[in-house]
């Protein structure tokens, strides 16, 4: 199953737990530590791969296997401030300037050596990697984006997304989530990801999407490096107009994109999910469908790695 598979994928990173001092081992849920897959001696490139909201680096272990054993990557993934903890106190307290000091110690270890730094991530994980491409002078490598959360997609009804964006900066969305952690706690069957997103975190995320949206239109043309980008026309989590609008900000040739069509039915996260999830213990139901066309995805990420067009 793809929980034991990916416990399996790097080992402990010790200098960022001891960096940041609430990721030590033993406040940590297993499995959904921060991780290393690295060379001995250290490969030429590397990647930093972070995570999406409310999950871990386990959920791109599969990604992050095929990038260091097909591709010859040294692959750092760091765990983001509040997630992955067996006590998560519903992320309170979370700020969206510690997951950016998150991915900067990350992008300054896997700079040491001289390495070329490539920058990746699903969801939130994927805007960090944007906002930081865009203004980190480490990351002269790649840029890989997995259904990046640029907006949040519309709801049911026509319910626009924008308009759920300045709901979640409201005050109240603090007394609302302390309410509903006492009826949904965060942490549950799932091995790798809360139960659910809780509003204080998602009100970060927001953030960081209205940081990204300031930036100058022609900004993206400013990052050195090529951008792959994979994501679902289904998904009813992030908006899919405004990844498809890094196409239009990106010079010529520069903008590679991975598009799993409606009638393929992959949800958001599970484009990055070679193998079903299940809950802690097996058996049931997955908690998550495996993305069919995952190894068409990786096939895609060889080809622009070559460097010829996807």
């Amino acid at each position: 199953m793809e929980t034991s598979d990916m416990q399996d994928r790097g080992e402990l990173w010790r200098g960022y737990c001891d960096k940041f001092a609430d990721m030590g081992p033993d406040v940590l849920r297993p499995g959904c530590h921060p991780r290393l897959l690295r060379y001995n001696p250290r490969s030429e490139r590397a990647l930093v791969l972070v995570h999406g909201l409310s999950d871990s680096p386990a959920f791109l272990g599969a990604l992050a296997e095929h990038f260091h054993s097909r591709l010859g990557y040294d692959v750092y993934l760091p765990l983001l401030a509040g997630h992955g903890l067996c006590q998560p106190r519903g992320m309170r307290g979370v700020r969206l300037e510690q997951w950016l000091d998150n991915v900067h110690f990350a992008v300054a270890a896997a700079a040491r050596g001289g390495a070329v730094v490539s920058l990746g991530g699903l969801s939130t994980g994927g805007a960090l990697a944007l906002l930081l491409a865009l203004g980190e002078g480490a990351v002269d490598g790649d840029l890989f984006l997995f259904s990046p959360a640029l907006g949040l997609a519309d709801g049911p009804s026509g319910f626009p997304g924008p308009l759920k964006e300045r709901l979640l900066r409201q005050r109240w969305v603090a007394a609302a989530d302390r309410l509903l952690d006492l009826a949904l706690p965060l942490v549950g069957r799932h091995p790798w990801r809360y139960d659910r997103v809780p509003l204080v975190a998602a009100a970060q995320l927001v953030r960081l999407m209205e940081r990204l949206a300031a930036l100058d239109a022609a900004s993206a043309a400013g990052f050195a490096g090529r951008i792959f980008a994979a994501w679902s026309e289904c998904d009813r989590v992030v908006s899919v107009a405004r990844i498809r609008a890094l196409n239009e900000r990106a010079a010529t040739g520069r903008f590679h994109p991975f598009v799993l069509p409606e009638s393929a039915g992959v949800a958001h996260a599970s484009v990055v999910l070679g193998r079903p999830v299940y809950g802690v213990g097996g058996g049931g139901q997955p908690l998550e469908a495996a993305n069919p066309h995952f190894a068409a995805m990786l096939a895609a990420i060889d080809t622009f790695s070559a460097g010829t067009s996807c």
